[in-house]
């Protein structure tokens, strides 16, 4: 761990909301955009995320340090998003730029091309909903983020083979469901 990040969960650890506050300043963002690819929208991300560093305030005095606080805090914050998920009383389709962010190229100019990027979406959105929440969980970090193996497991808190299961299954569906 960086002495810098030593030092500051030191301090919060006592109770300096200041030092918390610059640990949280360093992966909120990220953490949030990861939250959002679960949730599929900015404010039920935003409020995920609000709980996840509620909860990693008050768990604070348990972090041993074994994983950084930037992973420590995102499997808080997946673990968050995945019981909100669950709560939901029914599932919603998600917009293709809330997921994956601007993956598919621009139209070109025929109008034609934008009414195929449409259906693209579309499709690619309702392949990305018939994916279980772990599912879609690991190939948001794997394929959008770019995260490793090891590091989706550690943020899970799964085996390594766990992730790749998923992440096996999650591409074995979209492939299924845009060839269909």
């Amino acid at each position: 761990m960086v002495p810098v990040d030593e030092h500051l969960i030191t301090r919060a650890q006592s109770g300096d909301a200041d030092a918390f506050d610059a640990l949280l300043s360093r992966s909120d963002a990220r953490v949030v955009q990861i939250v959002q690819g679960i949730t599929g929208n900015m404010p039920d991300a935003l409020d995920v995320f609000q709980n996840a560093a509620l909860k990693a305030w008050r768990s604070l005095s348990g972090f041993r340090a074994d994983s950084s606080f930037d992973t420590w805090l995102t499997r808080i914050a997946i673990n968050e998003a995945l019981s909100h998920r669950k709560k939901a009383s029914r599932l919603r389709a998600v917009p293709l730029d809330d997921v994956c962010g601007p993956v598919l190229e621009e139209a070109t100019a025929s109008p034609d091309a934008g009414l195929l990027r449409e259906d693209e979406e579309r499709g690619l959105a309702a392949a990305m909903a018939n994916l279980s929440s772990r599912e879609r969980t690991v190939f948001t970090l794997k394929h959008v983020h770019d995260y490793k193996i090891r590091e989706i497991a550690a943020m899970l808190d799964c085996a390594e083979g766990t992730v790749k299961n998923y992440l096996f299954r999650a591409v074995h569906k979209l492939r299924k469901h845009l060839t269909s």
